[in-house]
């Protein structure tokens, strides 16, 4: 179904030492190649799908530490909401 959609619902990503004092279940920590980055959910958008570059590394086992549910990440996988 979401596939015929031109646009995705995404949320930044920035780095941890450049965000300040956060609310950690607001804005969760994940680590991505290396780095540690908060969720910017503040600023979620929807972006238009082509404009999206390639997935860097997936972080749904990291979605499911933090208790993050109901999201479908880039590969097509869907993670169903609790």
């Amino acid at each position: 179904m979401l596939n015929s959609l031109e646009t995705r619902v995404m949320v930044p990503l920035v780095r941890v030492q450049e965000f300040g004092r956060r609310p950690a279940r607001l804005h969760p920590v994940f680590t991505i190649c290396g780095g540690e980055l908060v969720m910017a959910t503040h600023l979620l958008a929807a972006i238009r799908f082509i404009g999206l570059g390639r997935a860097v590394e997936s972080i749904s086992g990291q979605m499911k530490l933090h208790r993050i549910s109901g999201y479908r990440d880039l590969g097509g996988k869907e993670e169903a909401a609790t």
